[in-house]
């Protein structure tokens, strides 16, 4: 069962939501992210290289850090940074070239389905024709496609090794160089104002 915590500050508008996430290195060489559920905590099975995926704010330059925390791995440690370093390049070029978010029709409804496979679904019922639910669902595809390049466009990638006797809590922001937590968990200073962070938590599945 997964947890997701949503962070909000008492002073400003600032919000960041972190997740419980895994990846793993498919046959085809494809990095694969996933929501850390029930149904999905045997999708890395079998795979050379896998691992948890952990988001933070560095609060000196104001970016956000994604980092790939390897905890299994097959190869030699340079080949597994190098491998995992090619599959995430070629992902975020491929949302940031075609959109993260896609549209699929089926016989009544309309979904939008994310680079996670999660789905948003449009009732053709909930609209006065077919066509208007898709074009509201393309509205929709245009406004988190352009979030979403946002969202990259200010993010640093990291890429660690660690196991349980040697997590690596700690890491190096990829931009400046300065020294915070591996995750947002926790964490209580607003990185926009300084002010009071609160942290709710759901779970998941």
């Amino acid at each position: 069962m997964g947890i997701r915590v949503n962070y909000m500050c008492e002073n400003c508008d600032f919000e960041f939501q972190t997740d419980d996430v895994m990846f793993h290195i498919n046959q085809d060489g494809k990095l694969e992210e996933y929501l850390l559920l029930m149904m999905t905590c045997s999708n890395g099975r079998g795979s050379k290289i896998n691992g948890y995926v952990f988001e933070t704010i560095c609060l000196n330059c104001g970016k956000t850090i994604k980092t790939y925390r390897i905890t299994h791995n097959e190869y030699d440690q340079d080949e597994a940074f190098e491998i995992v370093k090619h599959a995430l390049d070629e992902k975020n070029d491929m949302i940031l070239r075609n959109g993260g978010y896609h549209l699929e029709i089926e016989d009544y409804a309309v979904y939008l389905t994310d680079y996670f496979g999660d789905g948003y679904e449009y009732d053709f019922d909930d609209y006065d024709s077919k066509e208007d639910a898709i074009a509201e669902a393309q509205k929709e595809i245009d406004r988190l496609n352009e979030k979403l390049a946002e969202s990259m466009e200010n993010t640093v990638y990291n890429i660690v090794i660690g196991d349980e006797e040697n997590p690596l809590e700690i890491i190096n922001c990829p931009n400046c160089n300065d020294e915070l937590p591996i995750s947002f968990e926790g964490q209580r200073e607003c990185p926009k104002c300084g002010g009071l962070l609160l942290g709710f938590d759901m779970l998941l599945d």
